[in-house]
């Protein structure tokens, strides 16, 4: 049998809201915060953003944390090819949140799926690893066999002789002059 603390409440590491009833709703994890600027910046607020741009869609968002010799950086995983920065900065304002975490052009990739648990929870890890692998510069069909490890799936030769874009993150190119 488990016995109750004392003042009633187990640390989880859930960030919850109790809504005027009394019902708790989770919104969110403790530990999914990262230090940009000197802020902590929440990462599911940050998801909730790029969220505002894709509401009513099938698209899917997952902002993870990349770090380097220069800090914390946000990364954002999307579904949605028209995702832009810009749409996120305008969200974000709307929504009078901070700009200052937001994911740079370069952070955003497309994906053709968001990684799933068997729960259906993002698998965080999994992009983790995605990021690691565009890290250490691998080639697009070194990136699909790292995703489809991740997935569970086996890779056969045949696929690897001819790699499907669609399965690696797209990088973001910059817009040219004029």
């Amino acid at each position: 049998m488990i016995e109750p603390p004392k003042d009633g409440w187990h640390d989880t590491g859930d960030i919850v809201k109790v809504d005027e009833d009394g019902y708790i709703t989770l919104t969110g994890r403790a530990k999914r915060f990262a230090k940009i600027g000197g802020e902590m910046v929440a990462l599911d607020v940050v998801e909730e953003i790029a969220n505002t741009h894709t509401q009513g869609t099938e698209h899917e968002n997952a902002v993870i944390i990349r770090q380097d010799d220069k800090g914390d950086h946000l990364v954002l995983f999307t579904t949605d090819s028209a995702l832009e920065q810009t749409h996120l900065t305008k969200a974000a304002k709307e929504m009078q949140a901070s700009v200052l975490g937001l994911p740079k052009r370069d952070d955003i990739h497309v994906v053709p799926e968001i990684p799933k648990l068997s729960t259906g929870k993002t698998d965080y890890p999994a992009l983790q690893k995605m990021i690691e692998a565009m890290k250490e510069g691998q080639a697009p069909a070194d990136m699909r066999a790292d995703y489809n490890e991740v997935k569970g799936q086996v890779s056969t030769p045949q696929d690897e002789a001819k790699p499907d874009s669609s399965q690696v993150p797209q990088k973001r190119s910059k817009p040219g002059p004029g």
